[in-house]
C-alpha cells in the first residue's frame, strides 16, 4: 500500500489525462456537430475529477454547439455537467436551482435516466446542507422516475445514497444493506469511477463498524479502480479514507502523509467540499500529535472555508475539532462553547422529527409497491360495496379479504424467496471478506518483511559512514529517507589516485526508488572500479546508457520519469584539481574569500530523456581554492515548514538553502552537520517529511 501512495503523482502524470488528451485530439479533427457535441460533453464529465475550470470551458462549448443546432437534449446535457461542476465549486444552493430546472427539461423529453440523475445530485446536495428529509424525499424520486430500474446506473446510485441517510442515522446493518446492493448494481456496469464510489462508501460503513480491516480491503480496491481511470477525486477520496485508518491505527505520519496527498490533489481540481474535509482531518490528527498550533491552523481554515460554502454537515465537524482541540490545551470554556455549537447544529440536523421523517420515508420505501396495489384494491372494493345490498356486501367483503390474504401471501412467498437469496448473498460476501482481510494482513506482513530486507541489501551495497570518514576525515553524511528504504543514494570510491564522490536521486521513494539506487550503484562500481574510468562526463555518459539498455527504454517504450539525477565530483589531489559533472544537479563550494559557488549540472537525467542527448560537460575548479563542497538530492529544498506562522506550509527552498551552506562554511564537519540537521528538524517541525533526503559535505581546511 506504501508502495502505491509513493508511486500514485508519478504515475498520474502520465496517464491522468492521457484520455482527455486523446478526447481533444478527436474534436480538432472533428467535422460533424453532432461528434463535436458528443466529445465535448465526454470531456466536461472527464475533467470533472480533474480540473473543474476544463469542465466549465467544455460545458460551455457543448452547450453552444446544441443551441447551433437546435440540440435540446444536448443542451440539457451540457447545463447538467455545468451544474455537476457549480457544486463541487461550492456553490451548492446555485446547483441545486439548476437540478430542479433540468429535471422539468428532462421531463418534457421524455428522458427518465436523466431526471433520476438530477434528483439524485439535488438529493446529494440537501444531504450536505443537512436535510436528510429532503434528500431522502429526492432519491425516492429518482427511483420512481427510473421505472423497473431501466437506468442501471442511477438506481444503483439512489440505493448507495440511501445508504448513506442509513449510515448518517448510525443503521449501519441497513446502510451496508443498500450499498451492497448499489455496489452489485454497478459491478455489472463498465463504469468504474461509480464502482470505486461504492467501494469507499462500503469501507466507510465497516469503518464506523470498527472494522478497519475490512474497511481497509475496500479502500485498496477502491483506490486501484481510481487510478486505472484515473480520477483525482477518487484517488484523494481513497487517500484520505486510507489516512483515516492510519490514524486510528497510531500511525500519524503516514496518515498526514496520505492527507497531504489527498489535499494537493482536491486543490487542484478545486473541490472546495473536498478540501474543507481534508483540512478538517488534518486538524483532527495534529491535536492528537499535540501539535496545537498547527491543528487550530488547519482546523480554522476548513471552518472558514465551510462557512463561505454552506457546508452544514462539516461545519458541524469543524465545531466538534475545535472543542476537542481546546479541551486538550485545558481551556475548557472555549471547549464547551464549541461543543455547544456542535450540539446545536447537530440538534438542528437530527431533530426528532426530522428522524421521524426519515424513518417514515425509508418505510415507505420498503413496502411502497405493495402498499400502492393494496390501496388501489381496497378504494376501489369500497366504491362498488355502496351500490350493493347488505348481503352482497359482505359476500364481496369476503371476496376482498382472501384477494387480499392471497395477494399478502404471494408477496410473502416471493418477498421471503428474495430474503433468502440475499441472505446467502450476504453470507457469501461476507464469507469472501474474511478471507480478503486474512489475504490482506498475510500480505501486510509479507511486505514489511520484504521491505525490511530490501533496507538491509541496499545498506550493504551503499559504502558505511566509516568508509567516507577514512577517504574524507573532516566530511559528513545526512541521509534521511522517506521510508523504510530510499530512492536517494550516496557512493564513494578511489581508483587511480582520483576519489570519487556521487549523490544521486533516483525516481520515486520507498522499494521503487531503493531498485532504481541498486542499479545505479551496481552500474557505477562496474564502470569505475572494474573498467577504471574516473572521467566525471564519460561515467555519466556511460551510466546513461548502462540505465537505458537495463530498463529497455526507448521512443517507443520512452517513460521519461525512470531514471536518476545526480551529482558526481571527482578529486584529484595530485593535480590539486576538482572535476564535477552532473545530470540535473548541482555541486556547491566555497572559496577562500567565504563565497559559495553553484556549478550546475546537464539539464538532463540518468536514463531516458525526451530531448537529444548531450554528453555530459565537466567542468573543473582549481582544489587550492576551494574550502568546502556540498553535493545534495532535493528533499532538503522541497521540504514544507510544519512550525505555525507566516513560513507555514511553504517550502524551504534553494534560495534559502545557499544561505544556510554559506553560513556554516567555517564551522568544522561534525558542526556542520549538526547545524545542517537541526535546521532541517526545526523547519519541518510536526510536518511530515515529503521526500528522501541526502546531503553530503566535505571540508579540505
Amino acid at each position: 500500500m506504501k508502495i502505491i501512495c509513493a508511486v500514485t503523482f508519478l504515475l498520474f502524470s502520465t496517464l491522468a489525462f492521457a484520455q482527455v488528451d486523446s478526447l481533444r485530439t478527436a474534436l480538432q479533427h472533428a467535422k460533424q456537430d453532432s461528434t463535436r457535441l458528443r466529445l465535448c460533453l465526454a470531456i466536461a464529465a472527464l475533467q470533472t475529477n480533474n480540473n473543474l475550470d476544463s469542465t466549465f470551458a467544455y460545458a460551455d462549448k457543448a452547450e453552444a454547439i446544441a443551441k447551433k443546432t437546435n440540440n435540446t437534449k444536448g443542451i440539457a446535457d451540457a447545463q447538467y455537467q455545468r451544474a455537476y461542476a457549480v457544486y463541487y465549486a461550492g456553490e451548492g444552493d446555485s446547483a441545486l436551482r439548476m437540478y430542479n430546472r433540468l429535471i422539468r427539461d428532462y421531463r418534457a423529453l421524455g428522458d427518465s435516466g436523466g431526471v433520476a440523475a438530477c434528483y439524485n445530485k439535488a438529493g446529494f446536495i440537501y444531504r450536505e446542507q443537512g436535510d436528510r428529509v429532503k434528500a431522502l424525499n429526492n432519491y425516492q424520486s429518482a427511483l420512481a422516475a427510473n421505472v423497473n430500474n431501466e437506468n442501471v446506473l442511477e438506481a444503483a446510485g439512489s440505493y448507495l445514497n440511501i445508504g448513506l441517510i442509513h449510515h448518517d442515522q448510525d443503521e449501519l446493518e441497513q446502510a451496508l444493506k443498500y450499498e451492497l446492493q448499489a455496489l452489485a448494481l454497478y459491478e455489472k456496469t463498465a463504469d468504474k469511477g461509480k464502482t470505486c464510489n461504492a467501494m469507499l462508501r462500503i469501507g466507510n460503513v465497516y469503518s464506523a463498524m470498527d472494522d478497519d480491516t475490512t474497511a481497509l480491503v475496500y479502500y485498496q480496491r477502491a483506490l486501484d479502480l481510481g487510478q486505472q481511470i484515473p480520477s483525482k477525486r477518487h484517488i484523494a477520496i481513497c487517500l484520505n479514507n486510507m489516512a483515516g485508518v492510519y490514524s486510528r491505527w497510531g500511525e500519524p505520519k503516514r496518515a498526514l502523509g496520505l492527507y497531504h496527498q489527498a489535499l494537493i490533489m482536491r486543490t487542484e481540481i478545486g473541490d472546495l467540499n473536498g478540501v474543507a474535509l481534508i483540512l478538517n482531518n488534518m486538524g483532527l490528527e495534529h491535536t492528537k500529535a499535540q501539535n496545537y498550533d498547527s491543528a487550530y491552523y488547519y482546523i480554522n481554515r476548513s471552518y472558514i472555508l465551510t462557512d463561505s460554502i454552506d457546508y452544514k454537515e462539516m461545519k458541524m465537524s469543524n465545531c466538534k475539532a475545535f472543542s476537542e482541540l481546546y479541551a486538550a490545551q485545558g481551556e475548557y470554556e472555549k471547549a464547551y462553547d464549541w461543543l455547544n455549537r456542535y450540539h446545536t447544529l447537530f440538534a438542528d440536523i437530527n431533530k426528532e422529527e426530522t428522524r421521524n421523517e426519515v424513518s417514515r420515508l425509508n418505510a415507505t420505501l420498503e413496502k411502497q409497491e405493495s402498499a400502492r396495489e393494496l390501496e388501489r384494491l381496497s378504494q376501489q372494493k369500497i366504491i362498488d360495496d355502496a351500490a350493493l345490498s347488505q348481503e352482497k356486501t359482505k359476500g364481496w367483503f369476503l371476496g376482498i379479504v382472501l384477494a387480499v390474504v392471497g395477494v399478502l401471501a404471494i408477496f410473502i412467498f416471493f418477498s421471503n424467496r428474495k430474503t433468502r437469496r440475499t441472505n446467502v448473498v450476504l453470507e457469501t460476501q461476507k464469507s469472501e471478506i474474511a478471507e480478503q482481510k486474512k489475504i490482506v494482513e498475510e500480505q501486510h506482513r509479507d511486505i514489511v518483511d520484504s521491505v525490511n530486507y530490501a533496507l538491509r541489501i541496499q545498506q550493504a551495497v551503499m559504502p558505511s559512514r566509516n568508509d567516507m570518514k577514512k577517504m574524507f576525515p573532516e566530511s559528513f553524511l545526512i541521509y534521511k529517507p522517506r521510508d523504510i528504504v530510499s530512492g536517494d543514494f550516496w557512493w564513494i570510491a578511489e581508483k587511480g589516485g582520483m576519489k570519487v564522490v556521487v549523490a544521486a536521486d533516483c525516481t520515486g521513494h520507498g522499494v521503487p526508488g531503493a531498485f532504481m539506487s541498486l542499479i545505479g550503484t551496481s552500474l557505477l562500481n562496474e564502470i569505475i572500479n572494474e573498467k577504471g574510468i574516473t572521467d566525471p562526463g564519460v561515467i555519466l555518459n556511460m551510466l546513461s546508457t548502462r540505465v537505458m539498455q537495463a530498463l529497455h527504454q526507448n521512443e517507443e517504450r520512452a517513460s521519461a520519469s525512470d531514471g536518476m539525477d545526480i551529482a558526481l565530483a571527482v578529486i584529484d589531489e595530485q593535480a590539486d584539481l576538482l572535476l564535477f559533472a552532473g545530470a540535473n544537479n548541482s555541486l556547491y563550494y566555497t572559496n577562500i574569500a567565504g563565497e559559495l559557488h553553484e556549478v550546475k549540472g546537464d539539464r538532463q537525467p540518468i536514463g531516458f530523456h525526451f530531448d537529444k542527448h548531450r554528453p555530459f560537460k565537466v567542468h573543473t575548479i582549481a582544489l587550492e581554492d576551494v574550502t568546502n563542497i556540498f553535493m545534495f538530492t532535493d528533499g532538503y529544498a522541497d521540504q514544507f515548514c510544519g512550525n505555525s506562522g507566516t513560513q507555514f506550509g511553504k517550502k524551504f527552498k534553494y534560495s534559502r538553502l545557499k544561505t544556510t551552506l554559506a553560513n556554516v562554511q567555517k564551522l568544522n564537519a561534525l558542526q556542520q552537520k549538526e547545524f545542517m540537521q537541526r535546521t532541517f528538524e526545526d523547519w519541518k517541525g510536526n510536518m511530515f517529511q515529503v521526500d528522501d533526503v541526502l546531503m553530503l559535505g566535505i571540508k579540505f581546511y
